[in-house]
């Protein structure tokens, strides 16, 4: 919840400096600050945030068509919107939790 509200008092701190300087707020802006009131009433409200996890695995036969696929799944998730990281050096448990069906419910 109070993510929500620094970035409510964010929004309204920017329109207050673009009103001080004659600027005139966008449909976006107006957009944006109506999403941040909606969410914070569906907090208050008693509904949770929920944070998504999912794990790919990628697997080739050199080192160099990994990097090659990497970079091609790194390309597809910027241009989906999607965070990748890298689990170096964590190979072994991400596989497990990746790649296996274990149906796991926890990390």
């Amino acid at each position: 919840l109070r993510d929500v509200q620094r970035k409510k008092a964010a929004i309204i701190a920017d329109a207050n400096e673009r009103a001080r300087r004659g600027q005139v707020d966008s449909e976006e802006d107006s957009v944006e600050y109506a999403d941040v009131k909606t969410r914070e009433r569906q907090l208050i409200a008693g509904h949770a945030d929920v944070a998504l996890t999912g794990l790919v695995t990628v697997t080739a036969e050199t080192d160099a068509l990994l990097d090659a696929a990497c970079a091609q799944i790194e390309t597809h998730a910027v241009t989906s919107g999607v965070d990748l990281r890298k689990l170096n050096y964590q190979q072994p448990d991400a596989f497990a939790l990746s790649a296996l069906p274990l149906a796991r419910t926890a990390l």
